[in-house]
């Protein structure tokens, strides 16, 4: 993702740090996420102590990526029982499985977004302000938009591009139905375009 020099003038708690974890949807989704909090004034910083808000986009498919988030959410326990106004949020497909067992064993994370409510974030982040409990935003049967007016990779010239989400196959093996829903597939001219 891109990062910038800490502008001074906007303040901590508009100032979001954001790491993702496993695949390349959570990717795209993050750079969908952070375009929708730029355009409300926020700032994308490299250094979580510079920010006042820490996202953590996870991947229930890795294992791995689940615990490391998990971990590093856990590590700001203490800064958040220091700074009550520090907003704390997991979003993805950790957080649509396991909304409920995240909220109760991790009740200082003041947001769990799952994968069809992202759209949301900035009006969460500001829900979230005034709550003393973690708000839960998993709702599958929210419509998905695929709008994006540029690229936050890393290379300008990179870029995911999603022709579809979800799945309708259920396989026994596989939990991308469960945390990313039905499918959803755009129109050729949408992708195109």
């Amino acid at each position: 993702m891109q990062t910038v020099e800490v502008d001074e003038a906007v303040p901590k708690s508009r100032r979001v740090y954001f790491e993702v974890f496993g695949c390349q949807m959570n990717k795209l989704d993050a750079e969908l996420m952070l375009e929708g909090l730029m355009q409300r004034g926020y700032q994308l910083v490299h250094d979580p102590e510079e920010a006042g808000v820490i996202l953590y986009n996870t991947c229930s498919v890795r294992e791995r990526a689940e615990e490391r988030a998990v971990m590093r959410m856990t590590s700001f326990k203490r800064r958040k029982k220091e700074e009550p106004e520090l907003i704390l949020g997991l979003t993805g497909c950790v957080a649509q499985h396991k909304q409920e067992e995240l909220a109760e064993r991790a009740p200082w994370i003041d947001l769990i977004i799952g994968t069809r409510e992202f759209d949301r974030l900035p009006d969460l982040i500001d829900e979230a302000r005034g709550e003393s409990q973690s708000i839960l935003a998993t709702e599958m049967d929210s419509p998905l938009e695929f709008v994006r007016q540029r690229n936050l990779g890393p290379q300008p010239w990179h870029a995911f591009v999603s022709v579809m989400r979800g799945c309708d196959m259920v396989c026994t093996y596989c939990i991308v139905p469960t945390t990313r829903g039905k499918e959803v597939s755009r129109p050729p001219e949408v992708i195109l375009d």
